[in-house]
């Protein structure tokens, strides 16, 4: 979770550092935000397979699947979660600013499988709250 929160940190500072080159943070933020979805891709392989174990009966504390979603605290969701939206926001605007398809596609993948995530951790949180 932390490293989701610097790969969103890193694209608003990527965006700021570039400033008026265009091309670079085009660029720029295309990488980031390849990268940001690989992790939050990467994160639906465990988060999946915590909900398969719990579907089956474990409980979260139990589920091995599940020890990396015990330690992330309420706070540290919505702080991801905030960070995420942020993210989206500056997608947003990169589609505003470079009206490109490409984009635009990448964008929108990038907010379904993060709002998948995201579900998916609400309902971790939930039953390990129970």
């Amino acid at each position: 979770m932390k490293r989701l929160i610097l790969a969103i940190a890193i694209l608003g500072v990527s965006s700021v550092a570039l400033g008026n080159d265009r091309a670079g943070m085009y660029a720029g933020a295309l990488d980031n935000m390849e990268k940001t979805h690989k992790f939050i891709m990467a994160m639906q392989v465990p988060a999946g397979s915590c909900i398969a174990e719990i579907e089956r009966g474990e409980r979260v504390g139990e589920a091995s699947a599940c020890a990396v979603f015990r330690k992330i605290s309420p706070e540290r969701l919505e702080m991801t979660r905030s960070a995420m939206a942020e993210l989206h926001a500056a997608c947003d605007n990169m589609q505003s600013l470079y009206d490109d398809r490409a984009m635009e596609e990448r964008c929108e993948a990038l907010a379904r499988d993060s709002d998948a995530l995201f579900a998916d951790l609400d309902r971790i949180h939930h039953w390990n709250s129970e």
